[in-house]
């Protein structure tokens, strides 16, 4: 048998569909990665507002002077606030692309499974138009086939009775050749 079967392409598809969810849903798992990055930035853009700060009391002479622990721990938290940064930019970007591999693969799916149900398609149309044909033929053959046995013995029956012996061709009826196809195509189609 050519082509696929239906429950092949069904198949095909739910897994499809199937892939495309998982991909949605790890979409929407990576949509909080823009708010996480942009929570990290803001902690960032504060810890380095109040560092300036803090640094320009120091520098003006103050009685406040930072000590090298404190120092130490915004250095920590800047360094920190920079990885986490880097690490949701970089989980953004993985997820992105990946979601982009999956929607072209499940694209890419969709458009080999409707290539291959079309060609299934057009294959048993080819297939029916065939059939029409062999039957469309066979019916003309039993049709001249009738008609010739039919002039036999009207020859034979004039012979008989002694009437002039001229035998006319008549025009095949369209008609009968029509309705001698449509018989034997509901009778194909009835078994």
């Amino acid at each position: 048998m050519r082509g696929y079967h239906r429950q092949q392409v069904d198949r095909c598809f739910a897994q499809l569909e199937g892939r495309l969810i998982e991909a949605l849903a790890e979409r929407e798992l990576m949509a909080d990665l823009p708010a996480r990055f942009a929570t990290a930035s803001l902690e960032l853009e504060s810890a380095n507002r109040e560092l300036e700060r803090i640094r320009s009391l120091g520098s003006t002479g103050d009685a406040r002077v930072l000590s090298v622990r404190m120092e130490a721990i915004l250095a920590m938290a800047e360094h920190e606030a920079e990885r986490l940064r880097q690490t949701a930019a970089a989980e953004l970007a993985d997820a992105r692309h990946q979601a982009a591999e999956i929607l072209a693969e499940a694209d890419e799916r969709a458009l080999q499974a409707r290539r291959d149900f079309e060609l299934a398609l057009r294959a048993r149309r080819d297939k029916e138009r065939n059939a029409d044909k062999v039957l469309k033929h066979s019916a003309e053959a039993e049709a001249h086939e009738i008609i010739a046995a039919a002039r036999l013995d009207a020859a034979r029956l004039r012979e008989e009775s002694g009437a002039p012996s001229r035998i006319r061709s008549p025009k095949p009826a369209p008609s009968f050749l029509r309705w001698v196809a449509r018989r034997r195509r509901t009778a194909a189609w009835a078994r």
